[in-house]
C-alpha cells in the first residue's frame, strides 16, 4: 500500500494564527508562525507563559497540520475553552477564524492569517458629529408590553430549536423588527480583536428581506463590548458626520450578546432616512420598549449561540478523531507486529503515540537468506502532519531497503526524497540497521539519533558514539556512512525513540524537574534478559517515573538479537 507523500502535508496554504486578547488582564497579541507550533502555561519552559494561578504550568499547546490550526489541553487543572466549551483533558480541536479561546482568565479571538479577511467581514464606520452614544438605563430594560411579551415568547420556543447561526438570525431578526420597530436589524460576530470589522451572520430590513447595508456604527458596537446595551441617537439628524450622512443612520440600538463572560456577537437595530418600520407611514417609530425586547432577544440568542457552539465544536471533534482513527489504522497496518522471528533475527517493539497518532517510525524487513533490516525514525513535530510523513518515509525506507540492500545508500536515497517534497521544519532522525546472522554483525546508519544501546550477557552495557551524520530532510546531499559492529551469541540492539529519555517528572517540564535521561534507560535493563524484557523494562520504568502512562511524546522501544 503506497504511503500518501509528504507534498499533502503542504497542499493548503500555512497561515500564521494571532490570539488577540479580548477579556482579562492587559496582554499582546499571542501570534503563531505558520508551521510552527506553542506551548501555553505557567511554566517558563513554555513559548507562551500565562502568569496566573488559574493557569497550569504546561495548560495547552497550539500546533498546525494540512494548514488547520488546532488546540489542545494538556491535562489542564481549570481547563481549556474554546466558545465557552471546555475541551476535555487531553483533548484536541480545531481553531477557525473568530473562534473564542478561554485559558485562565484571559478570553482570545482567534484571527487566522496576516489580517482578518474574507466573505461576510465588513468595515464600520464612526460616528461624529451631535450624535452620540448612550447607556440604556435599566429602568427602560425592565418595561415590556405584553404584546411584545407574546412575541418573545413565540420565538423562545423557536430559537431553541435553531440548527446554526443562519437560522438562528433568521428567527431572531425576524422578531426584533417585528417587536421594536425599527426597521432593520441584523446579527453581528466580531472578525477582529479590535473591532475595526464585524462578520455578518444575518441582516434583515422590515419586509424580512437581506437589508445588504453591510454598514455599522463602530462607535456603537465599541461601546456594547462592555457587555451593556447602548443606544445613538442625535438631536439633529441633519447635523452628522459625513459617513453617517451618506448612510442616512437617524438612530440605532446595539445589544451585547454574552456568551460565557465575554461579549461574541451583537444584536444591532438602526433606522435610515427613507425606511419605515412595517405599518409606518414613511417614517420609523420605534416602540418604547424597544430595549427591553431587545435585551430579552439577546439573552435567548447567548443560549442558543452557547449551544451552537457546543454542537459544532462536537461535530468538529467528531470529524478530527474520524480522521485521526483512519491515520491510525493506516500506520497499524504498516507497522510489524509487536514480536517476531525472521531467520535467526529475533526482535520485540512497543510503541506509545503521544496524540493519538504516532510520529515515530519501524520496520523490520526480510532482505534475503540471513539478513534483515531494522530501522527506527522519529519525525520532528507531533500530530498529523508528522504521522503523514512517518507513514511516507516508512514505506519509502521499507522499498529502499529492498532494492539496495545496502543501509547508507537506502538512507541516502530516503533523505534526498524527504529533503525534496517536506516542509523546511521537518525532519527525521532514524537509525538503521541490517543484521547479518551469515557473519554475525550490523551494518548501521546512525542519521542524528543517537538513542541506541547494546548489551551482551557477562558484559558491561555498551553505547557507541557513532559519526553517523545529521537528521533526514535537512540536506539532501548529505553522504551518509555505514560502520559495522560485530555481535557475539545472545547480544541485544536496543533503540528508542527521545519520547524516553525526554520524558519529563510529574511535574515538568518547569525547568526544575530532571527528565528521564539515558542512566535511567541503562539501568533499567537486565543484560541477561530477552527482547521481549527489554521493551517491558524500558516502558514501565518510563510509566513509573512519569506517574502516568499518558506520556508527553512518541514513544517507541524496540529489541533486536542475532540467536
Amino acid at each position: 500500500m503506497a504511503a500518501p507523500s509528504p507534498q499533502a502535508v503542504n497542499q493548503v496554504p500555512a497561515l500564521p494564527l494571532t490570539l488577540d486578547p479580548i477579556h482579562g488582564p492587559p496582554l499582546p497579541p499571542i501570534e503563531v508562525p505558520a508551521g510552527q507550533s506553542i506551548g501555553i502555561g505557567r511554566s517558563s519552559a513554555c513559548q507562551v507563559v500565562l502568569a496566573d494561578e488559574a493557569v497550569s504550568r504546561r495548560h495547552a499547546s497550539i500546533h498546525q497540520a494540512n494548514g488547520t490550526w488546532f488546540i489542545t489541553d494538556l491535562g489542564s487543572r481549570h481547563g481549556t475553552m474554546v466558545n465557552a466549551v471546555r475541551l476535555e483533558a487531553n483533548g484536541m480541536a480545531p481553531l477557525r477564524m473568530g473562534d473564542l479561546v478561554g485559558i485562565g482568565p484571559w478570553t482570545f479571538r482567534v484571527r487566522v492569517g496576516a489580517a482578518s479577511g474574507g466573505a461576510g467581514l465588513v468595515t464600520t464606520v464612526d460616528t461624529v458629529g451631535r450624535q452620540r452614544v448612550e447607556r440604556v438605563a435599566e429602568r427602560e430594560l425592565a418595561a415590556i408590553t405584553q404584546q411584545r411579551l407574546t412575541l418573545m415568547m413565540s420565538c423562545a420556543a423557536s430559537v431553541a430549536g435553531a440548527a446554526d447561526k443562519q437560522s438562528l438570525a433568521d428567527i431572531v431578526l425576524k422578531a426584533a423588527v417585528e417587536g421594536t420597530g425599527f426597521p432593520r436589524a441584523a446579527l453581528l460576530e466580531e472578525a477582529g480583536g479590535d473591532g475595526a470589522e464585524v462578520r455578518v451572520i444575518g441582516e434583515v430590513d422590515a419586509s424580512g428581506r437581506s437589508a445588504g447595508g453591510a454598514t455599522f456604527s463602530r462607535s456603537l458596537i465599541a461601546a456594547a463590548k462592555t457587555g451593556e446595551m447602548v443606544r445613538l441617537t442625535g438631536d439633529s439628524p441633519m447635523n452628522t458626520g459625513e459617513s453617517i450622512m451618506r448612510l442616512g443612520i437617524q438612530t440605532a440600538l446595539c445589544a451585547p450578546i454574552v456568551i460565557g463572560s465575554t461579549v461574541g456577537a451583537y444584536l444591532y437595530l438602526d433606522s435610515r432616512e427613507g425606511e419605515a418600520a412595517r405599518g409606518g407611514m414613511g417614517r420609523t417609530v420605534v416602540q418604547a420598549d424597544a430595549a427591553a425586547f431587545c435585551q430579552a432577544i439577546a439573552k435567548m440568542c447567548a443560549m442558543a449561540l452557547n449551544n451552537i457552539n457546543a454542537r459544532e465544536l462536537e461535530e468538529r471533534q467528531r470529524d478530527l478523531m474520524r480522521d485521526l482513527t483512519t491515520a491510525q489504522e493506516a500506520q497499524r497496518l504498516i507497522m510489524p507486529p509487536d514480536e517476531g522471528q525472521i531467520g535467526m533475527v529475533r526482535y520485540a517493539v512497543r510503541q506509545k503515540s503521544g496524540r493519538f497518532v504516532a510520529g515515530d517510525l519501524f520496520d523490520v524487513v526480510d532482505l534475503g537468506p540471513g539478513r534483515v533490516g531494522v530501522f527506527l525514525g522519529d519525525v520532528a513535530g507531533k500530530g498529523i502532519g508528522a504521522a503523514i510523513l512517518m507513514a511516507t518515509a516508512q514505506t519509502h525506507l521499507n522499498a529502499s531497503l529492498k532494492v539496495h540492500n545496502d543501509a547508507a545508500k537506502a538512507v541516502r536515497e530516503v533523505n534526498a526524497y524527504i529533503s525534496q517534497h517536506s516542509a523546511a521544519n521537518k525532519f527525521i532522525s532514524l537509525w538503521l540497521g541490517i543484521f547479518d546472522a551469515n557473519d554475525r554483525s550490523v551494518t548501521y546508519v546512525d542519521a542524528g539519533h543517537g538513542h541506541w544501546l547494546y548489551l551482551t550477557p557477562g558484559q558491561q552495557m555498551g553505547r557507541i558514539d557513532a559519526a553517523g551524520g545529521i537528521p533526514l530532510g535537512i540536506d539532501g546531499d548529505f553522504e551518509y556512512k555505514s560502520a559495522r559492529l560485530e555481535m557475539t551469541p545472545q547480544t541485544r540492539v536496543i533503540v528508542f525513540s527521545d519520547g524516553v529519555v525526554e520524558q519529563p517528572g510529574p511535574g515538568g517540564p518547569d525547568g526544575r524537574e530532571e527528565l528521564f535521561g539515558l542512566q535511567r534507560a541503562i539501568d533499567c535493563l537486565d543484560p541477561t534478559g530477552a527482547v521481549n524484557e527489554d521493551v517491558r523494562r524500558m516502558f514501565e520504568a518510563v510509566f513509573k517515573y512519569a506517574q502516568t502512562d499518558s506520556l508527553a511524546d512518541d514513544t517507541t522501544v524496540a529489541s533486536v538479537q542475532i540467536l
